[in-house]
């Protein structure tokens, strides 16, 4: 393993620690986004799905943009600490991180959530990914 892949899982064990159990007993923390569970943005998510065809369809339509990770929503609530970790040894600035959906000014995680964790947590400010527009209704 490379050094700065080192680093990066040792910064995210480290503030792993902070969120919840430890990452080295398999278990479930906190993410380090806001939990938004509202229903208007399931809507929105199943609305768009329907007029795509499919959501698949849908997010591959979507284009690429990128996303501040301190601004980021999330209605999973929660991710498993050792995936955390084996991603933060995969980061790369090239990389999409993954799909959020743009719903009435706020950015919400459909996938990735695992990645742009590691991602944040180490030290990551941006991430790349496909923006999904969701509508403002």
């Amino acid at each position: 393993m490379a050094l700065k892949q080192w680093a990066q899982q040792r910064e995210v064990v480290r503030k792993l620690d902070k969120l919840g159990p430890s990452p080295r007993i398999a278990g479930r923390v906190d993410e380090p986004f806001a939990l938004d569970r509202d229903a208007g943005y399931f809507a929105a998510l199943d609305k768009k799905r329907d007029a795509a065809g499919s959501l698949s369809s849908a997010i591959k339509a979507a284009p690429y943009g990128f996303v501040r990770l301190d601004d980021l929503h999330s209605p999973q609530g929660g991710v498993d600490a050792k995936l955390v970790v084996a991603k933060a040894a995969h980061l790369d600035d090239t990389d999409s991180l993954g799909v959020v959906g743009r719903w009435r000014g706020r950015h919400y995680v459909i996938d990735g959530n695992h990645r742009m964790t590691a991602a944040k947590l180490s030290g990551k400010r941006l991430a790349r990914v496909r923006v999904l527009d969701l509508g403002d209704d």
